[in-house]
């Protein structure tokens, strides 16, 4: 396998460079997320990548993208400065262009990353070598990658004269705030080799890209944690969720295409059936006055998941199986279940967008990250709200204003991270379990958790 090796150097900061190997192949999106994990920067900001011979600037930035694209399409566009300004630069995703042919040619690049503190990096290839896998490494560096939101190169060098020096009237805080932003004035490689192990799988499987983009998703690029591609089948296909979501499919495809109701849901007839199933959440009480889609939850997410997934269509009043559906049912149990995780998170983000979910889907990431540190004892779920409201106090605020008390407040955004995160997300996929205390009360129940065997097959940790 052919590969690129390249020595990146902070422009103004010479002294802090790394060399890597990467593959060919790869498009300048994925050479950003190679640059922002050996650099140790954190992925917080936009980036833009051009040569020297070539005014085309490859971006993350839509916007610019949009805009370029706009004046392009303009027949005899006006002569303002401002256009002719945006014209003499053409914008292109980052995401859908190959390095290849511009590193061939130029062999050297600009990568600016923070448009506003506006790290310059210089890009150069070295020489073409051979590769016994497809994953990028970094084989040598020096220097310490700078805090995100410093301030630029000038900003660094005044945090590093606080930082360094015990008596200067901003030491404590300078040190404080690096800590927060995970500054030690060092590098580790085997930090980075990791992360870019884990972070940015390159096989080319679905599993890998499914494994690459829900990581991206809950685990910041700072977070060392990720969601393997191997993941042992036969436990997957023992998860709540997925046995549930692999028997829909299978429904829909022998019983298909199916006539949907008036709003575009299953028959009545049939999610009644399903319901007396079983379908239905982990922890959920039955409920007798099922009558259509809209009565049984479950049923409802799995449908919807599914139809986000590609796996189910709904058209023309019917609702059936897609060739992507068929094929799942074929596939490997872990391109099933991090699909299923996919197509979950993708609702879940709308769900928020939308302001049905109470949290970002990065908070599902903070209660991993809290399992893996405390869930091999079994805690009240309580506990994980807590530490989740101490290390980001706003989240109370809006329940602290609702509920008119600090107390209710905890109490109400404790029963919303479990009910949302613990229970019908990271239970369901079999990531912890799950035990209800009842209380004197009916309304007085205590849910202990604890990450399970599983936790630790499906999430990486370095």
């Amino acid at each position: 396998m052919k590969g690129y090796q390249l020595r990146i150097t902070l422009r103004e900061l010479p002294t802090t460079w790394r060399r890597v190997v990467v593959p060919q192949g790869i498009t300048f999106r994925t050479l950003h997320y190679v640059i922002q994990f050996a650099m140790g920067w954190h992925d917080a900001h936009l980036h833009e990548f051009w040569s020297d011979d070539d005014p085309t600037v490859y971006t993350d930035n839509s916007d610019a993208i949009e805009e370029y694209q706009y004046y392009a399409k303009q027949p005899g566009s006006p002569g303002h400065e401002y256009v002719q300004r945006i014209l003499e630069s053409p914008m292109q995703s980052s995401a859908e262009v190959k390095i290849d042919a511009v590193l061939q040619r130029s062999r050297h690049l600009t990568y600016v990353y923070d448009l506003g503190d506006n790290w310059e990096h210089d890009v150069v290839l070295e020489e073409a070598v051979e590769l016994t896998e497809p994953f990028p490494v970094c084989i040598g560096a020096g220097g310490a990658c700078p805090p995100e939101d410093v301030g630029g190169p000038y900003g660094f060098m005044d945090f590093l004269e606080a930082w360094h020096d015990p008596n200067h009237e901003e030491h404590e805080s300078a040190v404080a705030w690096g800590r927060m932003q995970g500054f030690t004035d060092s590098f580790d490689l085997d930090r980075a080799n990791q992360t870019l192990r884990w972070k940015l799988p390159l096989g080319g499987s679905k599993v890998e890209e499914y494994a690459r983009e829900i990581t991206e998703l809950v685990f910041p690029a700072a977070v060392r944690m990720a969601f393997k591609a191997r993941i042992p089948g036969e436990a997957l296909l023992e998860t709540h969720k997925l046995r549930y979501f692999l028997d829909f499919l299978r429904v829909v495809k022998e019983r298909g295409p199916l006539k949907a109701t008036a709003k575009g849901n299953l028959p009545a007839k049939l999610v009644m059936e399903l319901y007396q199933r079983g379908f239905n959440y982990l922890d959920a009480i039955p409920y007798d006055r099922v009558r259509k889609e809209d009565d049984a939850w479950f049923l409802r997410e799995l449908h919807e998941q599914a139809r986000l997934a590609g796996f189910v269509f709904r058209r023309k009043g019917q609702i059936g199986l897609t060739k992507r559906g068929v094929a799942i049912l074929e596939a490997p149990p872990e391109e099933a279940y991090l699909s299923l995780w996919r197509a979950f998170l993708h609702q879940y983000l709308l769900d928020y967008v939308d302001g049905y979910a109470p949290l970002h889907p990065f908070y599902i990431g903070k209660i991993m990250q809290l399992l893996h540190r405390f869930g091999t004892e079994e805690r009240d779920s309580s506990f994980y709200s807590d530490q989740l409201a101490q290390a980001y106090p706003h989240l109370l605020e809006d329940d602290i204003e609702r509920y008119g008390s600090e107390e209710r407040a905890r109490k109400g955004f404790s029963s919303s991270v479990y009910h949302r995160i613990i229970s019908r997300c990271l239970a369901e996929f079999g990531l912890v379990e799950v035990k209800t205390i009842q209380g004197s009360e009916p309304w007085e129940e205590t849910y202990l958790v604890r990450k399970t065997e599983l936790m630790d097959a499906v999430i990486a940790v370095w």
